[in-house]
């Protein structure tokens, strides 16, 4: 459970400072993606879409790490979350080889992270489904 906890809780710091950096600097965090907008609301929807998201999903995850009857949920969400990015950029690159060598770097913490999380629900069991001192016999 505790390790289920670390990862919800380094996913909201990262999900909360990615927010906040393209929040206070789009145009830093744009041009180091290697993306450019063509107008300035061009770059506003950029903001809100990666901003937004961010701080969304550190919102809906952020309840597991303070709340144990939530743990498997949120560490679920987050799977949910990096499947879906991991599907998109295997996606995308196989329509177009990657000419920044951080596109591997993404993909490698994608599937780190995915393991990570998978072994993270596995092991994270309530309390009351453990089965250390059960007083019943739940046999067949």
């Amino acid at each position: 459970m505790i390790f289920g906890r670390i990862l919800i809780i380094i996913n909201v710091i990262l999900f909360m400072a990615l927010a906040l950096w393209m929040l206070v600097s789009p145009a830093v965090v744009l041009a180091n993606l290697g993306v450019a907008s063509l107008t300035t609301s061009g770059a506003i929807e950029l903001q809100v879409l990666v901003s937004g998201s961010f701080l969304a999903f550190a919102l809906i995850v952020v309840r597991g790490c303070a709340l144990e009857s939530h743990t498997r949920q949120s560490l679920g969400q987050l799977i949910i979350i990096y499947a879906g990015w991991l599907f998109v950029r295997i996606v995308a690159m196989l329509q177009a080889t990657p000419d920044n060598p951080t596109t591997w770097i993404y993909l490698a913490f994608e599937i780190v992270m995915l393991l990570l999380l998978g072994i993270g629900l596995r092991f994270a069991t309530p309390r009351h489904d453990r089965d250390l001192f059960a007083s019943e016999d739940r046999g067949i």
